[in-house]
This record gives C-alpha cells, structure tokens and sequence, in this order.
C-alpha cells in the first residue's frame, strides 16, 4: 500500500510544530551542551557554510572551526568562521553576518517545490526534515552575528523573526484552504 500526502498536508504542520514544541521544551533542556552540539550539527553545518561561503564570494579569506567554544567576548559557541579582507567595508561585514538567512529562502524553496505537491509519506516527511534544518540553520542567529551587522543588517534580522513567527498562521491558512477545495 502506498500512502501519500496531499500537497500542504495538514500532516507537515503537525508533524513540524510537535517536532519543534518536542525539540524545544523536552529535549534541550534536558540534554548536556555536547549532545546538543550533536543534535545541532546538520543546522549547525548549513549555518556556518553560508558565512564561509559568503566570506569567499566578498573575497575575503576564512576560516571555519566547529566544536564547542567560546568566541572573544565570552559567549558560547557551537562553531565560528573566522575571516580577513572581506570588501565593502560593513556593507560585507552585513552580508557575512546575515547569509545564513538565506536558509529562509532554501526553506520557502522546498516547501513551495516539494511539499506543494502529492509525495509518498517518507519523502515528505524527509523533505519536511530537511526544511525544518534549514530553519534551525538560519535561526541559530548568534551573538558575534548581530554584532556583525549594520542597522540595515539589523531591520532584515528582525523582518526575518516576523516572517518566522507568521509563517505557521500562513501555512494553515493554505491548508485549510486546500481543504476546503478553494
């Protein structure tokens, strides 16, 4: 028997918002620093990559290190790229900062692309995962981040926030819409 799932199936909704309610309240909390370095990892992966690769693309040259540690104001850290010569002044240093938003954008891509249409269940479960480590990637904004960035850097972190706390109210709206056969 194969079983698949409607394009925006209710199913991904409830699926992500337990996956993430689960992830947040029962699992964090109660795991050491090192396990959660572990369970970030994939997001942690695609994070520091977007700055890495946005450092090269500025012309600059970087450096990445993953592993708990600490950056130089003292904040923990689960990985760095560290980076030289990167052009347009704080304009670049904005871009290194925020390029790990553009998960945001991966994220919408395979939401629209894959999950907007039939699959069977495994592969939409699987491209849900991959969605949901693209929006923990993007998310795990940090402190050395923020500091990286302008005011314009700083008005975009904080539209993306928004988008982030209404994109759950939009996706439902689609679905019920779906649902509702309009």
């Amino acid at each position: 028997m194969n079983i698949t799932l409607a394009p925006y199936s209710p199913v991904y909704l409830v699926v992500s918002l337990t996956t993430v309610a689960v992830w947040l309240f029962v699992l964090l909390p109660r795991v050491s620093l090192r396990v959660r370095w572990w369970l970030h990892l994939p997001a942690l992966l695609l994070h520091e990559t977007c700055h890495f690769v946005a450092v090269l693309l500025l012309g600059g040259r970087a450096e990445m290190q993953l592993g708990l540690g600490q950056d130089s104001h003292g904040n923990q850290t689960y990985g760095m790229v560290s980076y030289k010569g990167v052009g347009l002044g704080q304009i670049g240093q904005t871009l290194v900062s925020t390029a790990p938003l553009l998960l945001f954008v991966a994220a919408a891509f395979i939401a629209h692309l894959k999950l907007g249409e039939p699959q069977p269940v495994l592969e939409g479960l699987g491209w849900l995962v991959a969605l949901l480590w693209c929006l923990l990637g993007a998310s795990m904004y940090s402190a050395s981040d923020w500091r990286g960035t302008g005011f314009l850097g700083k008005f975009f972190v904080s539209t993306c926030a928004l988008q982030i706390a209404l994109t759950p109210i939009a996706y439902l709206a689609a679905g019920v819409e779906i649902l509702l056969g309009r």
